[in-house]
């Protein structure tokens, strides 16, 4: 491999044409870096002559096969496989640097089209061309004003109007937001009124810069390690990118993945894989919106999980997901890696948007996969009862039916396994907390395989809960205690077809409008059941040790527990005859009914057995 530490200068040279592939994440730096940036420029401009240079980091580009895009005739074509962050950087600053001197009236004798050029991806192209043209002034380009290119453009502007104390700092300073401007008004004006508020007042503003010393530092005081990857003698370059950049950058498991496996494929700007399948799967991947982690980073992890490499890694987990990735496809070839992406890994990615319910159907391959109601209801239910860590089987399954791998008859019945004993470990009260643990060892179990039958067996080994231990303990169960919200829903999602057959209502608990919720029958604040327990012949005792048991608890509308939650008995009767004010489930029949005068404690323990024992009946032992 060819490597030196060469001078910006060498490396902006117009003999070279840099070209970032399309696969790679898009312009990210933003205000620390760039500070960090050009104070290390000033602290180079003013060392002594002899000094070293600044070494700036490493630069690893290939030699391009083929021109991707072509007018830029006598260049040499350069790949850049790690390091388009920072040379973005160093072209956007020595542009800001040029047009800062024009308008100064000081300009320099650098121009910017004797300069390399640098083809951005597709995503940052009219940013940066709007850059390189001085046309950040237009109001025509104001939509892209947030861009994070001519963010970077404009920070870099107003550190050289504010001047040397500015550039100085070695922590980002202040930068007001953009405003439109109006007629012949300029950003330095803005600016100016800015710095004059109560916002801007401590900004640093100091003496002029000089733009030509500035510029003379950047290119010839700072260098790259230029690293050019020889395919005919070199180690791959997946292998040479997770050396540089493996565990050291800030970026997602998702980002590694994608670069580590396109920098694998040979004359990659003669194919569309990246535009035509990775692209938009992961465009669409990532707009899934996620509570506790990034969607790139949980479907990586749950990829992982999903073949079976608890088997072979050990401890697997969200943190190291693309480590146990690279390890994972370590045996594949390069060759193979096309194949793998079509037809594993971004199936794999479509899917998963269905197994966290944003999707209801996958279109792989211009083909669109619908998935049976019967088979989304299923993925709902999981999802409900245990949030994520039953992800990577629902996916393994999921996956399998929408690349033609298992038929959906046997994906539905593999689901509804799952569902089985998700909700089986709700109602005996077992520890959630290590299920994705134990789900990972299962999933190490199937390795692979489809078979709803491998499926069952595994799960019948994994602390499988009897019909006989829940019966034992039904009436004394503390369910709304241990359970989600969402999770009971879904059990009595079952309940209620097991009671009202295969038409019944698939109710969903939540705070959207329409939705449901989960009601105690007997409230949890009872001051208004005092004479009624007294009249009842019962104690307020034996009323709250049933208070959160299967037996006290129902579904009806938002609207219905806002209403009477708290209120009597007669009172929660008498709501819910109008129809709409509750839901007309038949889970609520045995304690709406007219004959049930009093809600004692003996009706409670027998409405938790009567409800255990239709949810077994829908639940089946395996």
């Amino acid at each position: 491999m060819d490597g030196l530490n060469r001078e910006v200068a060498t490396i902006l040279h117009q003999a070279n044409h840099y070209i970032i592939p399309g696969y790679q994440r898009n312009y990210q730096w933003s205000e620390p870096l760039w500070q960090g940036l050009v104070s290390d420029i000033l602290i180079a401009t003013t060392n002594p002559e002899n000094s070293p240079p600044h070494w700036l980091g490493i630069l690893l580009t290939s030699r391009s096969s083929t021109t991707v895009h072509p007018g830029y005739s006598g260049q040499t074509d350069f790949i850049v496989i790690d390091g388009q962050q920072r040379l973005t950087t160093i072209a956007i600053w020595v542009a800001a640097l040029v047009h800062h001197a024009e308008d100064t009236g000081k300009p320099l004798e650098l121009k910017l089209e004797h300069l390399s050029k640098l083809s951005v991806q597709e995503s940052d192209r009219k940013a940066f061309k709007i850059v390189m043209n001085k046309e950040w002034r237009l109001n025509e380009n104001w939509p892209l004003h947030k861009h994070q290119i001519l963010r970077a453009y404009g920070y870099f502007r107003y550190l050289l109007w504010l001047g040397q104390a500015a550039i100085a700092e070695e922590d980002p300073i202040k930068f007001p937001e953009f405003k439109k401007l109006d007629s012949e008004e300029k950003f330095e004006n803005q600016w100016k009124i800015f710095i004059e508020s109560k916002k801007g007042e401590k900004v640093p503003r100091g003496s002029s810069v000089n733009a030509e010393d500035l510029l003379n530092s950047t290119l010839l005081k700072l260098t790259i390690y230029s690293l050019v990857h020889n395919p005919a003698t070199d180690e791959s370059q997946a292998v040479i990118f997770d050396t540089l950049n493996g565990k050291h950058q800030a970026l997602e498991p998702l980002d590694h993945v994608r670069n580590s496996l396109f920098v694998r494929i040979n004359d990659l700007e003669q194919t569309d894989l990246y535009k035509e399948f990775w692209y938009p799967a992961e465009t669409a991947l990532r707009k899934i919106p996620l509570k506790n982690m990034k969607p790139g980073k949980a479907f990586i992890y749950d990829y992982v999980i999903s073949k079976g490499e608890k088997k072979r890694q050990k401890n697997i987990n969200a943190t190291r997901g693309y480590s146990h990735f690279a390890t994972m496809i370590k045996g594949l070839k390069d060759s193979e890696v096309p194949n793998f992406i079509m037809t594993d890994l971004v199936p794999a990615m479509l899917t998963w948007q269905v197994v966290v319910r944003t999707e209801n159907k996958v279109t792989y391959n211009g083909i669109d996969r619908e998935f049976s109601k019967e088979a989304l209801q299923h993925m709902t239910n999981i999802r409900d009862l245990s949030v994520g860590p039953a992800n990577p089987v629902v996916l393994h399954y999921a996956t399998g039916f929408v690349t033609g791998k298992v038929v959906e008859a046997n994906s539905i019945e593999a689901l509804f396994v799952l569902e089985n004993f998700l909700v089986r470990q709700i109602l005996g009260v077992r520890a959630m907390s290590p299920l994705r643990a134990r789900l990972m060892d299962i999933m190490g179990v199937i390795n692979g395989d489809y078979s709803p039958s491998k499926l069952r067996a595994a799960l019948q080994e994994s602390d499988w809960v009897s019909d006989s231990d829940l019966m034992k303990k039904v009436a004394e169960v503390h369910l709304y205690e241990s359970a989600t919200p969402r999770a009971l829903g879904a059990i009595f999602r079952g309940i209620e077809r097991s009671m009202s057959g295969s038409g019944a209502m698939k109710f969903e608990i939540g705070n959207e409008l329409g939705s449901y919720t989960i009601e105690h029958i007997y409230p949890q604040k009872s001051g208004l059941w005092v004479s009624d327990i007294e009249l009842w012949g019962g104690t307020k005792e034996n009323y709250e040790s049933r208070l959160h048991t299967l037996g006290n608890l129902t579904v009806v509308t938002k609207e219905h527990n806002s209403a009477v939650g708290n209120k009597t008995f007669a009172e929660k009767q008498a709501y819910p005859t109008v129809y709409g004010n509750a839901a007309p489930l038949s889970i609520n029949e045995g304690w709406l009914k007219g004959s049930v005068q009093a809600w004692t404690p003996a009706l409670i323990d027998q409405r938790s057995i009567q409800l255990l024992a239709a949810a077994l009946k829908h639940w089946e032992t395996l």
